[in-house]
């Protein structure tokens, strides 16, 4: 039976059927990858794949093609599970925002050996993590690398105050923003131009340390200082009981003839019998230690340190105004002394309530709260005698985080984010557009409502309002 089936060629005929059983398996795979090739394209992660899945896979369902077209709405895509076999699972994925172009910053100095100090020039590059607007830092050291940089700024920064004469370059493109910073207050003689509006309207914004301003940054909360939260929410670095006996106050004022009053006010307690260590050129009466030196920025850390040892430390501001406010109030907030200071008008000028960690206790002695200066020897007499009353100055420390003066807090935290240029970006970006909104930012106000005091040498008090 088998010789007649295959013949009288049995060996051709073993390879046909050979040949034919190849050609099968061959065929078999072929099918197999066609099927997963398909598969492939139509469950692929890639929206571009999925865009048209009809195409390579027929035979699927129609609720599949229209699961993937709800998915590519919705901003989600489709995957498969092992386990789950071919069932469908949507798995979301974030967004993120498209890049918005660079601004980038020029910090203009009218002279080569002009001194800039705004410590912002030397950050490289700035992201505002609200909005995602980056700032990069063009290098220009010369005046020659200043003109080419210029061409291609978006931000210039500009600052007269040590400058001997006012040269404004033309803007490259209308849409540059020029910034004018200055961080002195308007009794300071050599910025006697931010008075002039003829000046002014040269520029977009005015760069001060008034809140008030888009671009603003307080002496306090500047990033050189380094003052932190962690700083202020411990424990006073010198027990009451190890402070200082020989002295009550300790003052490190250079210059005497302010318009603060601070050299009367040092004049006055030394009559009244408040023993004082006078570390500056007024009264000069020790030797400031080596260590307690150093630059400027670093510098008001070592004397916190320094003041730490005694009960008050006098931090009296140069001049008396009602948005300044300095880095005078690190020392006693570094090593847990009390800040001696003059606000007058009802604590308006200066108006130091942005800056105290709480508006309850009490933090700072204000030595316009008294009618006389015996008054105010009488009063740190009896704190500094009690140390009760003492620590009732000090409950602050004690404070959490989320317990904090809201707007100290904020300020505090400015300079983790730079705000001077963050606030701009949030103040002029359009979210819908990714862009900003250069050619309406405009806010040039140079101490708007600014009030400031001048203590005559008779002692006399004296207001003037910008």
């Amino acid at each position: 039976m088998t010789k007649r089936l295959l013949g009288n060629r049995p060996c051709q005929t073993y390879i046909l059927l050979l040949v034919v059983l190849v050609l099968g398996q061959l065929t078999v795979l072929y099918h197999k990858k066609v099927l997963r090739l398909s598969s492939t394209a139509l469950f692929s992660l890639s929206p571009k794949k999925t865009a048209d899945p009809g195409k390579d896979a027929r035979g699927l369902t129609d609720m599949i093609q229209q699961e993937i077209k709800e998915s590519e709405e919705k901003n989600t895509f489709l995957s498969v599970s092992s386990r789950q076999g071919t069932k469908l699972r949507r798995t979301p994925v974030q967004s993120l925002p498209p890049k918005v172009q660079p601004l980038k910053v020029l910090y203009w100095q009218p002279t080569d050996n002009h001194r800039f100090y705004f410590p912002e020039r030397y950050r490289k590059t700035l992201v505002c993590p609200d909005t995602g607007v980056q700032f990069v830092t063009l290098k220009a050291k010369s005046s020659e690398e200043q003109r080419k940089a210029l061409q291609k700024a978006d931000v210039v920064i500009f600052t007269y105050d040590f400058a001997e004469e006012l040269f404004v370059p033309r803007k490259s493109r209308k849409d540059t923003i020029f910034v004018l910073a200055s961080l002195e207050s308007p009794h300071v003689r050599k910025v006697e131009f931010l008075h002039s509006q003829a000046f002014l309207k040269h520029f977009n914004f005015f760069w001060s340390y008034s809140s008030r301003n888009i671009f603003s940054t307080t002496t306090l909360t500047r990033r050189k200082h380094s003052l932190t939260l962690s700083d202020i929410l411990q424990s006073p670095l010198v027990k009451f009981p190890d402070k200082v006996s020989s002295a009550l106050m300790v003052t490190i004022v250079s210059n005497c003839a302010d318009k603060a009053g601070r050299f009367l006010l040092m004049n006055e307690l030394a009559k009244h019998n408040i023993p004082m260590h006078h570390y500056g050129h007024c009264m000069k009466n020790k030797e400031l230690p080596t260590w307690a030196g150093g630059k400027h920025g670093q510098k008001n850390r070592r004397l916190g340190v320094l003041a730490a040892k005694y009960k008050f430390v006098l931090s009296v501001e140069n001049i008396l105004c009602s948005g300044y406010v300095s880095e005078k109030l690190i020392k006693g907030f570094v090593g847990g002394s009390i800040n001696v200071v003059t606000s007058v008008r009802n604590g308006s000028v200066p108006d130091y309530a942005p800056f105290l960690p709480s508006l309850s206790l009490p933090i700072v002695f204000n030595t316009a709260q008294f009618a006389t200066a015996k008054r105010v020897a009488e009063r740190m007499q009896e704190i500094g005698s009690s140390e009760q009353l003492y620590g009732e100055y000090m409950e602050y420390r004690k404070l959490t985080v989320d317990q904090l003066n809201p707007v100290f807090r904020q300020n505090m935290e400015r300079k983790r984010v730079n705000s001077a240029f963050c606030r701009f970006a949030r103040h002029y970006f359009n979210s819908e557009s990714r862009t900003l909104n250069r050619s309406s930012a405009r806010d040039c106000k140079a101490f708007a409502n600014e009030t400031c005091a001048v203590y005559q040498a008779d002692g006399k008090l004296t207001f003037k309002d910008y």
